[in-house]
Formats: C-alpha cells, structure tokens, sequence
C-alpha cells in the first residue's frame, strides 16, 4: 500500500464515521488467539475514548496524529478519531514496518515490529512527541533501545472490543496505569477485569494474568490461555520471555509442547537456521531456573503472523508433531 492508498482508505473511513444512519464502525478482533472476528464498535465508545486521550495528551486544534499501522488496526482507526475529538489533524501515511513521516507527529500509533525502524534512526525522536506501542507486549531490548535512541514511549494495553488502550504504561515505568473513568479488578484466575461505566464492554472479562497493584494500576504478567503446566508448575510464557531475552540473539517465543514426564513443557522457538538454534540451546543452559528453564528448542524458517501483524504462535499439538 501505498500513501495514495492510505489517504483513500483514510477517507472511506471518514465517510463511515459521518453516517449519521449507522451507530457502529465495523472492525475485527486481532486474530491473535484464533480466527479474527468481526466486530461492531458503537461510534460513542470510540469518541468517549477518543476524548479521554485528547485530555490526558493536551492534544488540541494543532495536534497532528499518525499511525503507521494498516486502516484495519483499531490503532489507526481511534487515531483518526482522536484527531476529529481534538479538532486536530490526522496524517496519512504508507503502513510498513520502515516508518516514513513526511511531517512531524503530535502522535504515533505503531506496532512492535515497526519499533526497529524507529530506534535506528535517532533523529526522528524530535519529529515524534509522543509513540503510541500496541498490539502485542513490547520487549524489553527494544523499549531500551526506543528510550536510547530519545523516544517519549507509551505501551498501551487495550483490544479491539475497548476501542483500543484502557491503560497506559509510560516507559520505563513497568505498570499499566488506567485511563480516566476506567478501574481494574481480577478475577478467580487472577485475569484483568475492567470496570468501564457508561462504556458498552463494561465488565469486560480478560484473559490477560495481572499482578494488580491498585484499582487504577497493574503489571501485566501474561495469557491466561497461554500458560503452561508442567508437572504442576504454572510457567507464565510472557514472563520467561522477558527472562530470556538477554540470553537470545533471534526471534524467538516460548511455547507449551506435549511431554511424556512432564505433561507439558516449555520450548522455545526461534525463526532462525540451525546454528542459531545450537546457539540458543547453549544459552538455555546459562538459565539458571532448572525446573522453568525450557527443554527442547524448535526452529522455523519463518514465523506466522495474523491479519494484523502479530505471532501466531504455535499450538500445543503443533509443536507435538516436529518434536
């Protein structure tokens, strides 16, 4: 896609939100934890939404917003939103994970893998005041390497069904603080509840495992459908990740396999050759939690994505079959 196309899809969008006929933007969930779905967002979420970010961002008539990622996103889609709320503008750009900013930004919406681009390229800090990162956790090599490079980050937790982020997590602060009129509880699985008044997902039940550190903020630990139970011991793939990371050089996630003593086991799996898989191997052995540390390492050429840019990863019984 091309900025042309980008400015086109950028005003479809504005002919549906000016339909006075329809209440609803159609969008689709992620995809992240299966098939994406689609998903009918009321037009009062996203501008009550909207309106609270405006606020807790001065953003005003001035304000220039952005996002890098595909229409698709409901990061781009409230970007767009935000502007109209603030009587802003909103500036369209080619989504591709080498950021090109023709202007400077008030705002940018981007996505982890789009991160890389950012923090190679310094100068564009001053052109950027505030980074919006969504979509899927943001790691700590490259939330290290966005704030070295001069970067005001912003993590944001949210999903499609919340018009994007409910809370922010200002880096390198490590909890996520709720946006105004929005409080947390947990649940009996120790997953993330959100109290939203006035908003149609009040209530909304996640599946996202929180260490809950006030009504207003938490540290978000993991998935609560990606756990693994091996032998007894809950194993928070998430977690281990960002244990692991300074250990491994390549891309890699950790995965639950079937195993015979075990019940279920962590691995990891890198997109990488072969010797970059004796190489993680190796580091596995510098780990020095025995009983969490992962047993096998499964390589692939490339890793899945979703619709909207995250890993797919692979399924227990995937993994079963090239163990």
């Amino acid at each position: 896609m091309d900025s042309a196309e980008a400015r086109l899809d950028y005003e479809a969008f504005l002919t549906a939100w000016r339909d006075s006929g329809c209440a609803f933007i159609e969008a689709h969930t992620s995809g992240s934890t299966g098939t994406p779905k689609p998903v009918r967002l009321p037009k009062s979420d996203m501008l009550r939404s909207a309106q609270t970010m405006a606020a807790m961002f001065s953003l005003n008539s001035g304000s220039v917003l952005s996002s890098a990622l595909p229409l698709r996103s409901i990061a781009t889609k409230m970007a767009i939103v935000r502007a109209i709320a603030c009587g802003g503008r909103y500036r369209a750009v080619r989504p591709s994970n080498t950021v090109e900013l023709p202007e400077a930004v008030t705002m940018l919406s981007v996505g982890p893998s789009q991160c890389d681009s950012l923090s190679a390229r310094p100068a564009l800090s001053t052109r950027i005041d505030t980074l919006l990162v969504g979509g899927a956790p943001l790691s700590q090599d490259r939330e290290s390497a966005l704030l070295d490079a001069g970067y005001s980050v912003y993590e944001t937790y949210g999903m499609t069904e919340t018009c994007s982020n409910v809370a922010l997590r200002h880096a390198p602060e490590k909890h996520f603080t709720a946006n105004a009129g929005i409080t947390f509880e947990t649940d009996s699985r120790g997953c993330l509840t959100v109290q939203a008044p006035g908003y149609s997902f009040d209530g909304l039940v996640t599946n996202d495992i929180v260490q809950l550190i006030s009504p207003s903020k938490f540290v978000w630990t993991g998935r609560y459908d990606n756990a693994i139970n091996s032998g007894g011991i809950k194993i928070h793939p998430e977690m281990l990740e960002r244990e692991l990371a300074p250990l491994i050089d390549v891309p890699f996630y950790v995965a639950g396999a079937p195993s015979r003593k075990w019940g279920c086991m962590a691995v990891v799996v890198i997109e990488g050759s072969e010797a970059d898989a004796d190489a993680v191997r190796k580091a596995l052995a510098l780990y020095p939690d025995s009983i969490r540390r992962p047993k096998a390492v499964v390589r692939v050429a490339r890793f899945a994505h979703t619709p909207t840019g995250k890993i797919r990863r692979l399924t227990m019984a995937e993994l079963g079959e090239m163990l």
